[in-house]
């Protein structure tokens, strides 16, 4: 065992709590320790794809009207 590992074991003894991950959401994104798994940020990915399609249909629909 490295020291970091008994480090974090004499902290958890001396607090009476446990080790655990780091997960939790900030404005509906979720903040990780490490990098991300893909199949946690997906739902997000796909909220900011249907986002900008939208956008670009309103848009692209703008613009023709105006050159009417």
């Amino acid at each position: 065992m490295d020291n970091s590992a008994r480090c974090i074991i004499k902290i958890q003894r001396h607090l009476s709590c446990s080790h655990g991950l780091l997960l939790f959401h900030y404005l509906r994104v979720p903040i990780f320790l490490d990098s991300p798994k893909l199949r946690f940020l997906q739902p997000s990915v796909d909220k900011v794809k249907l986002k900008l399609a939208s956008w670009k249909g309103k848009s692209l629909a703008y613009s023709f009207n105006e050159y009417k």
